[in-house]
């Protein structure tokens, strides 16, 4: 959920059907913008807004509620094979740092990693 100008946002999860937008002034439900085309699913990244970012997952499509318009957030360039890694948001910025990395073959020891990686949407 995120709060934005007077309405409320309402990730789906499960598909472009069951999220949307509450109007809570006049108790009206409205569905997202169009989806961007590709691999997007109907489950986003995150929302924006002019002040913030609040993202669920580290990489995905996110939704700018000003414009109305998805940006694509990158997977960081270290995450091919790692997971387990941290997240946050700060302001309009996504910060990841850490995580595991094993062998692609499976065998072996893994690696903790102290990668660090800042995304900051365009403006």
């Amino acid at each position: 959920m995120f709060e934005a100008g007077g309405n409320v946002y309402l990730n789906s999860h499960f598909g472009a059907s069951g999220g949307g937008v509450l109007d809570p002034s006049d108790d009206t439900w409205h569905p997202f913008p169009p989806g961007p085309d590709g691999d997007w699913g109907g489950d986003m990244a995150g929302m924006l807004d002019d002040d913030r970012l609040t993202m669920e997952y580290a990489h995905g499509w996110v939704l700018d509620v000003a414009s109305a318009d998805w940006i694509e957030v990158p997977e960081r360039p270290s995450d091919a094979l790692a997971y387990d890694f941290s997240h946050t948001t700060v302001g309009r910025s996504l910060f990841t740092f850490g995580g595991q990395q094993w062998p692609d073959d499976g065998t072996g020891d893994g690696e903790l990693l102290s990668d660090a990686w800042q995304w900051t949407p365009p403006t």
